[in-house]
């Protein structure tokens, strides 16, 4: 069984959704609509989704009205740690997924602003079960096909050094921005919470142990297998 966890803003509680209204760029009546459009979506697809072999289950956000900054460092559930950015938004990012390299479990981590595309999504619960397999023990799948900073979110596409029929170690290019859809094993999620630094944004963090040969990032041989963001929510 793969658990996913899709990460969203809880819009239903009142002091999440007023913590978030300086994010985002779209209006209704005064009030921005990025994370209300997104948690509809996933909470309708939710709802009226099930895929063999997939536990899908929405995880409430962390969001600015969780922590708070001082001095150079970020205050969150009683608990203080360095911090090299005082951007809410990455924040509130990092320890979303924070909470969530601390389940016991394997863990596909998706975020809300994905195409939830049920033939890919049926299609990565294979990929995650094989990918257990694989023999690096730093290993994470990453899934994300679409560049989250350029206007329209066009693909990516990479050149690969293959371990096997269905997966490869990318070499180029060696920009992995984005953490809306990835794969860790509980292994894997010990080793980045071994080392953490300084909290930024979640995709820099990650990028960097990468980069370091902390992690091993792989990719699908198959970049159809991959997932793209939602041009439709992404930018609102």
């Amino acid at each position: 069984m793969i658990n996913c966890r899709i990460i969203s803003v809880n819009t239903n509680d009142i002091e999440s959704d007023k913590s978030v209204q300086n994010i985002g760029h779209q209006k209704n009546e005064g009030r921005k609509i990025r994370y209300v459009k997104r948690r509809e979506k996933i909470e309708e697809f939710v709802k009226n989704t099930s895929i063999d072999g997939m536990n899908m289950e929405i995880f409430d956000a962390v969001t600015p009205k969780d922590f708070s900054f001082d001095s150079g460092k970020v205050y969150y559930k009683g608990n203080e740690y360095a911090n090299s950015t005082e951007a809410e938004l990455y924040i509130a990012n990092t320890l979303s997924n924070f909470e969530i390299w601390n389940m016991e479990e394997d863990t596909l981590v998706l975020e809300d602003d994905v195409l939830f595309d049920v033939d890919v999504l049926r299609e990565i619960q294979i990929l995650c079960e094989e990918f257990k397999e694989v023999k690096i023990p730093n290993k994470l799948l990453y899934l994300l096909r679409s560049c989250p900073w350029k206007k329209g979110t066009p693909d990516r596409f990479y050149q690969t050094v293959k371990i096997n029929d269905r997966f490869g170690i990318p070499t180029s290019p060696h920009d992995m921005s984005g953490n809306g859809a990835y794969f860790a094993t509980s292994k894997t999620k010990e080793i980045i919470l071994r080392n953490m630094k300084p909290i930024k944004e979640s995709d820099g963090m990650m990028g960097d142990l990468n980069n370091s040969k902390v992690l091993t990032y792989c990719i699908p041989n198959n970049i159809e297998s991959m997932i793209r963001l939602d041009p439709q929510t992404t930018w609102l």
